[in-house]
């Protein structure tokens, strides 16, 4: 369980991280044909990418603690699970269905590590 929670872990802050400071310096990289008045949109949006991102190297060092993996891996899990709600409302118009099937499969991933979190925290 530990080493898939460093897969997840590790493909969470390269796809996060990558895209959202793609997003932060430049958004019409993965949107071209946006309207200018939604890029700030994007620009916050990469914003909170990184910022989720981060989070793994403010939790790494306290991974061990049970308190830390139920706060980090639940945070986690509701960023893409919120993620995967926002995407399907925007499916309606639309929307991209790689994103949400990202982030659904995050979402569950980051589930069911928190469920176990006890696990990691212990052997």
């Amino acid at each position: 369980m530990k080493k898939f929670l460093l897969v997840i872990l590790a493909l969470h802050v390269l796809m996060e991280g990558v895209v959202g400071l793609i997003l932060m310096f430049s958004p019409t990289t993965m949107a071209p044909d946006i309207d200018a008045s939604a890029q700030p949109y994007l620009i916050y949006y990469g914003a909170a990418g990184v910022t989720m991102a981060l989070l793994v190297a403010w939790y790494w060092p306290h991974r061990n603690n049970l308190v830390a993996a139920t706060l980090a891996l639940g945070l986690l899990a509701t960023f893409h699970t919120t993620l995967l709600v926002g995407g399907i409302l925007v499916a309606t118009t639309g929307g991209d269905r790689n994103i949400m099937a990202t982030h659904g499969g995050f979402a569950l991933c980051f589930w069911l590590l928190w469920r176990r979190r006890s696990a990691l925290v212990q052997g």
